[in-house]
């Protein structure tokens, strides 16, 4: 099964192993990794030093890829995507080391405005080695918040008056309690490509926008194979 998903044995993920919502030519660039093969949901591939997981976007799809990970000899997981900016302190192309993240990655519960109940943090020993380790590169932490909705980000952001929240992503909580519940480290690692409210993601999105997040990018996919390395 997990070959069939993967487009791997499950003997060829390394201990090490990065989870990324989407794939680039600057993420396979600046992460060294030489190839993917492509499963029938997932793609994965490897560098001497670790494997990466290619998950599709959503909290679902990088959820169940954490799962289906419990029976490789995988035993760090380290997330990699972007985020959106919640405060103006930030700026495009910042590398968040995720110290905490509120969860509200369901459509239904945003839009119902629900408020947070669930909170969950990286592997404390894994996330002061990264720390360590990006000490003298551009890498600071923060605190972000899951969604389940890019459109409701804004108002959501708004009602709840949430001031610790520092970015807003789309699967970090999901992806740190899958990887509690199969007893694994884990962090999240995200860069900055759009700022809420000011420089919003349809607007980064944009075709001229795009090389600037190409840019960024491939910044952040060299800095975290320092880091890692």
């Amino acid at each position: 099964m997990f070959k069939t998903l993967f487009g791997v044995e499950p003997e060829s993920i390394k201990e090490t192993c990065v989870v990324t919502p989407f794939i680039t030519k600057e993420i396979i660039s600046g992460l060294q990794i030489s190839k993917t093969a492509k499963g029938t949901i997932y793609s994965a591939g490897n560098n001497d030093i670790f494997s990466l997981v290619v998950a599709r976007m959503g909290a679902g799809f990088v959820g169940d890829a954490v799962l289906h990970l419990k029976d490789t000899k995988c035993k760090k997981l380290i997330f990699f995507g972007s985020c959106g900016a919640a405060k103006e302190t930030l700026k495009t192309g910042d590398i968040l080391l995720v110290e905490k993240s509120f969860s509200q990655d369901s459509f239904v519960n945003m839009l119902k405005e629900r408020e947070i109940k669930d909170i969950f943090y990286p592997d404390k020993e894994l996330f002061d080695s990264i720390l360590k380790n990006g000490s003298d590169l551009d890498l600071t932490k923060g605190k972000c918040l899951t969604v389940g909705s890019l459109k409701l980000e804004e108002g959501y952001l708004k009602k709840t008056n949430n001031d610790e929240v520092d970015v807003v992503d789309m699967e970090t909580s999901a992806f740190l309690y899958a990887s509690f519940c199969i007893n694994r480290k884990a962090i999240s690692v995200l860069f900055v490509t759009d700022i809420i409210n000011k420089y919003p993601y349809y607007v980064a999105m944009q075709k001229q926008n795009l090389d600037k997040i190409k840019e960024i990018t491939l910044k952040s996919s060299k800095m975290l194979f320092q880091i890692i390395k």
